[in-house]
């Protein structure tokens, strides 16, 4: 059965997401695409493994799962390759991110399958028999928990834990509702300034409620359109 509330995310991207203050959160930002344009949107499918990648995921990873490894490694060695991602992506998953090495990333790139890692080495870590997965673990200086929301696109990657997915969603919307409103207006000519209410909106924002969701929903309902709005959630 199809997952509705990934659906809904896949309609916004990393940075729709950053606008949502304490109920979402960035991983650092040196977990970089190894496909420039590459975009995934996925519930968590964890590892919590240093430098190997456990042969029963292989068995357990399902559908539109990303699966994300702990991975960091003193020794710098790779943790994911082509095998690993072509065999996940013909179970369902997504995509892969590890905090740490990806490798053999020109057919990794060849594959178009979306891996976001620390960094790329040509060196080759381990396969274990077994390991512990769908368990919390530290990514990226997020914690991660299995069936967690993530999101990877050019800008990074993002974690909506399990709880706050509804609440990110409302908040997202009234926030591109009112972006939308703003772009449609500059680009029929309207001056930025002139756009009614947006500099006291702006003010608001400066008294220290930057990119609150209550300064764009109190802006939205008195400005824009009922005709133009989009919140239904």
């Amino acid at each position: 059965m199809a997952d509705s509330i990934l659906e809904k995310f896949r309609q916004y991207s990393c940075f729709d997401v950053g606008y949502v203050e304490g109920l979402a959160y960035a991983l650092e930002p040196e977990i970089r695409p190894v496909l420039p344009g590459a975009k995934m949107v996925g519930r968590a499918f964890t590892v919590n493994e240093i430098n190997a990648i456990c042969k029963n995921i292989f068995d357990e990873i399902g559908q539109d799962e990303v699966l994300v490894v702990r991975g960091r490694d003193p020794k710098r060695r790779g943790g994911c390759g082509l095998q690993v991602c072509e065999l996940v992506r013909a179970r369902g998953a997504v995509g892969v991110v590890i905090d740490g090495g990806a490798q053999d990333t020109p057919k990794l790139k060849r594959l178009g399958f979306p891996v976001f890692s620390r960094y790329v080495v040509p060196t080759h870590g381990a396969l274990k028999l077994a390991g512990a997965t769908q368990v919390p673990i530290e990514c990226g200086g997020v914690l991660i928990c299995a069936g967690d929301i993530v999101m990877g696109d050019d800008d990074g990657v993002v974690v909506i834990p399990q709880g706050n997915e509804k609440e990110v969603l409302r908040q997202i919307e009234l926030m591109r509702e009112a972006r939308d409103y703003v772009d449609a207006m500059t680009r029929e000519g309207v001056p930025l300034w002139d756009i009614p209410g947006l500099q006291e909106m702006w003010a608001e924002k400066e008294r220290g409620l930057d990119y609150h969701w209550k300064v764009y929903e109190k802006w939205n309902a008195k400005n824009i359109p009922p005709a133009m709005r989009k919140s239904k959630i």
